[in-house]
């Protein structure tokens, strides 16, 4: 995947009196960015079914083996010594595409590619892999009473390694400056880069963003790794510097996860209701280690993480039966969400700006997070009918402890940045630093609606049509203890989602067409800015298949027919700032539509 980028930064910046911004002159610069990515996924697994009377006995062992690897991932940027005077001011009539307005000769002038040079490159190579082996065994026993059925007991053990890496090409990250040092040249000035103009670069030009950048030419992706990749690792003494040990290993963590998990379950019948009382324990056991650098930006050593756990997670599921088309349930349970590996060992990412080496900001994991834990309480009831038509309702009420957000604020969670920092690199007071958190309580109660019905009453060929529809609607109220935020939404819960959908299933031809919508979200807490939220997504997708006999079936699927984007994270709760999250890849990301056409056989 490419990633190409025009800046059109003001270099005397201010607001009007409406508070959209404006500049007395204006700079050019473009990115591009290659950033691909491997991924392998094997599951193995190895078991059994024994019967022998009244006993039932289920085992197995199993392993699965995951890599993602993002190999010779290499950014460029390109600048010029032309400064446009103006006076430029922002058209922000669709904020999803602002302009730059000025008179036609200073934005023609702006407009002009040719204005920058290749000045410099970053560069990287990650991986992450994950291995976990396992064994499970459950048994269960048929008791011969009208009560008491049966009995069911097990337990499940797993050890899961984990290993993450992101070696930079060169020392601190930092710029590999094309015909620089490393060749016997200048380490230049952004503005004063010896590289080819833009329009010479081999690519091609198209017409981007609606023109609202002017000329825009996506690189040649192998002549930008040319520049780059055969020289990483290397020493650069009189440019970015020698490569070190802190280098090899600043985002560098491993760690392994043992879980040890029993449970025990009572099946009883009295009726028309089934009782299922069960207690499960689970003990989790996590050592890790990552990186920390000596201050030297030389040295450093790994040091370990450790947390250990268990946690009783008793349940109780009633099935009531009143007919035999239609069930009323209800259930109440412990649960248990481990925080990912990455949030408690990950690496420290950093976000500069290319141009001053200004840390934007700052992610880094948290080794003191904490599993969230939750009371949950389910009442639900069902309605079936002999057309393969559901109407169901559901109640639910969760009383969470310790949940896990992000943090945003101006000030450091940690006495070290950690990672890979650029020379020369520095903080200021509008430097983010994002880190996962637990936050003390909350509760999530709401309502899902669902029913679907196929349209079998309809004449004919039409019979196959059929419609299905849910909604959930839920209220959140969260304890952050983040100063100045006593209350907040529960993060990543919308309090509105639905799906309709229409959908053909009649001889050979089956096909579904959905809509989807799912409401605003609060992403991130933070002390000092408004929080960051995720505006509303809607999708339409449709999807076929076809039988063609013989074993063989064809499949389309259509994603995303109404082009609406897929991420929009706002700044407030509203459409009209952008957020600037450096975790995120861009606050608004509109990817298109998508189609995929496929033929399997079955022989």
């Amino acid at each position: 995947m490419n990633d190409n980028q025009v800046s059109l930064r003001g270099a005397d910046p201010s607001y009007n009196a409406n508070g959209i911004y404006q500049s007395a002159d204006a700079t050019r610069g473009q990115y591009f960015e290659t950033d691909d990515s491997a991924q392998l996924l094997t599951t193995q697994k190895l078991g059994g079914i024994t019967r022998t009377d009244d006993w039932t006995i289920n085992y197995d062992v199993f392993n699965s083996y995951g890599v993602q690897s993002s190999p010779n991932q290499v950014e460029a940027s390109m600048y010029g010594n032309t400064t446009v005077t103006g006076p430029f001011m922002s058209d922000v009539a669709n904020t999803t595409l602002p302009r730059l307005m000025a008179s036609s000769a200073a934005m023609s002038q702006l407009y002009n590619q040719n204005t920058d040079r290749f000045w410099k490159t970053q560069g990287r190579d990650s991986q992450s892999t994950a291995d976990m082996f396992g064994i499970h065994a459950d048994a269960a026993y048929r008791f011969h009473s009208d009560i008491l059925k049966s009995v069911v007991f097990g337990f499940k053990i797993s050890d899961t390694q984990r290993e993450a890496w992101r070696h930079p090409y060169f020392h601190d990250d930092n710029n590999f400056v094309y015909d620089g040092p490393f060749f016997g040249g200048e380490n230049w000035a952004y503005n004063n880069a010896a590289g080819p103009v833009i329009g010479n670069i081999p690519g091609r030009n198209v017409n981007a963003f609606s023109g609202a950048a002017g000329d825009f030419r996506l690189l040649d992706r192998d002549w930008v790794k040319n520049t780059t990749v055969p020289y990483k690792y290397q020493n650069d003494p009189n440019g970015a510097g020698n490569y070190t040990k802190n280098d090899w290993n600043a985002n560098t963590s491993r760690g392994s996860e043992r879980i040890y998990a029993g449970f025990v379950e009572l099946n009883l019948q009295a009726g028309p209701v089934d009782i299922h009382p069960g207690f499960r324990y689970e003990y989790t056991d996590f050592d890790g280690s990552h990186w920390k650098s000596n201050g030297d930006d030389a040295t450093g050593e790994f040091i370990k993480v450790r947390q250990s756990y268990g946690m009783p997670l008793p349940y109780l599921n009633i099935n009531y039966r009143p007919t035999d088309y239609s069930v009323l349930r209800f259930s109440v349970r412990r649960s248990l969400t481990r925080p990912a590996f990455g949030l408690i060992n990950g690496a420290t990412s950093l976000t500069l700006d290319s141009l001053t080496n200004r840390v934007i900001s700052v992610s880094q994991p948290n080794p003191n997070l904490r599993p969230t834990t939750a009371n949950v309480f389910d009442l639900s009831g069902e309605l079936y009918n002999r057309h393969s038509g559901v109407l169901s309702a559901s109640l639910y009420y969760k009383q969470i402890q310790k949940f896990i957000f992000t943090s945003v604020s101006g000030t450091s969670n940690s006495a070290t940045l950690g990672g890979n920092v650029p020379t020369n690199a520095y903080t200021n007071n509008g430097t983010e630093y994002q880190m996962p958190m637990n936050g003390g309580s909350a509760i999530l109660e709401g309502i899902e609606l669902n029913a679907q019905q196929p349209l079998y009453f309809l004449p004919r060929w039409l019979s196959g049509f059929g419609v299905n529809g849910n909604v959930t609607l839920q209220h959140s109220n969260a304890k952050s203890n983040v100063t100045g935020h006593p209350d907040t939404a529960l993060p990543r819960a919308p309090s509105l989602m639905y799906n309709v959908g229409v959908f053909y299933n009649r001889g050979p031809v089956h096909f579904d067409l959905n809509y989807n919508y799912t409401g605003t979200q609060l992403l991130s807490v933070n002390s000092s800015l408004p929080d960051f939220y995720l505006q509303p997504t809607r999708r339409l997708d449709l999807s076929v298949k076809y039988k063609f006999g013989w074993g063989l079936t064809g499949t389309l699927a259509m994603q995303n027919l109404l082009n609406t984007p897929a991420y929009w994270e706002t700044m407030g709760k509203k459409k009209t700032y952008l957020a600037y999250d450096g975790s995120a890849n861009g606050a608004f990301v509109q990817t298109g539509r998508m189609y995929l056409v496929g033929l399997s056989g079955q022989f």
